[in-house]
């Protein structure tokens, strides 16, 4: 099990990560790919100049992480729902529910590293260059997402 400080270490990485997944939206509101396929945006794909191959990497990347992340983030809830079902019994088993909440906190663990293996999947696709200017581009879209909403 990960201690605070591993989970704390993790945390920038799953910030960028959860980044990343929000310029989806950013692609979204510009030209309305499929969910979650930023890299189908007209407009982003010229703006980092990724190639027919990348593309297809991305896709192929997308496909087979999404299948994982879908079968994660089912285990974090079914383990969260018998974690509320023993916290919820009139006769409260502390060890049932510590080693319940273990299994919750490994099935988040799992899912937060499908997300950082998809976020490195990516970088590896695109390459320095190319996911530095990412990053940019979901910095500018943050920046103006703040200035719509004042």
């Amino acid at each position: 099990m990960q201690n605070i400080w591993q989970r704390l270490r993790l945390k920038p990485f799953l910030v960028l990560v959860a980044g990343l997944l929000i310029l989806t939206g950013a692609a979204h509101a510009v030209d309305t790919p499929p969910s979650g396929k930023w890299w189908r945006v007209p407009a982003v794909t010229r703006e980092l100049g990724l190639t027919d191959r990348q593309i297809d990497d991305l896709e192929d990347s997308f496909h087979r992480h999404r299948r994982k992340l879908i079968r994660l983030k089912k285990d974090v809830e079914s383990e969260q729902f018998e974690l509320e079902i023993l916290v919820d019994t009139r006769v409260l088993d502390v060890d049932k529910a510590m080693a319940q909440h273990r299994r919750l906190e490994e099935a988040r663990g799992a899912l937060a590293t499908e997300r950082f293996a998809y976020f490195l999947d990516i970088r590896q696709i695109l390459g320095i260059e190319k996911f530095r200017r990412l990053i940019e581009l979901k910095k500018k879209f943050d920046r103006r997402k703040v200035h719509k909403r004042q």
